[in-house]
């Protein structure tokens, strides 16, 4: 009877962690920024990440991620994209250094820095994450085995 119990009790943690970032509690200074930086933002979901505040929204029909600070501060984006809606350098480089790769996801990253874009794609059996900068540089970041 106990293991039942105790088992119970870790599954309702379990659960309450779940569900417990559902109750974050933002204030009027965050959510009146995201209002004005995403006007046209639908089905918002926001959660506390470390000190950040994480909103995970749709725009445009695309999944995008934007983190405020508390005092109302958007401090980066990252949107999902189609490696079609690359910037051409971006494009033309990546076909130049990793023909017949098959590209796995590609992210839009915007910040202070500016924007970057990261894309993780499969080529030899190995999982490569590559870093470009809107002019067609690439970086690759880090390269492991399937």
């Amino acid at each position: 009877m106990k293991k039942i119990i105790m088992a119970l009790s870790i599954v309702a943690a379990g659960i309450t962690s779940v569900y417990a970032n559902e109750d974050v509690k933002i204030n009027s200074k965050v959510l009146s920024a995201f209002d004005k930086d995403f006007t046209s933002a639908k089905n918002a979901k926001w959660i506390q990440e470390g000190e950040f505040l994480k909103v995970s929204f749709t725009i445009a029909d695309m999944l995008t991620d934007a983190y405020y600070s508390e005092d109302g501060e958007l401090l980066g984006s990252a949107r999902n994209l189609l490696f079609e809606q690359l910037p051409l350098a971006v494009i033309r480089e990546f076909n130049k250094r990793f023909d017949a790769a098959s590209v796995i996801n590609v992210l839009e990253i915007t910040n202070e820095d500016g924007t970057s874009y990261r894309v993780f794609l499969e080529k030899n059996n190995k999982k490569i994450k590559i870093k470009a900068n809107p002019s067609g540089e690439i970086t690759v970041l880090s390269k492991s085995k399937k």
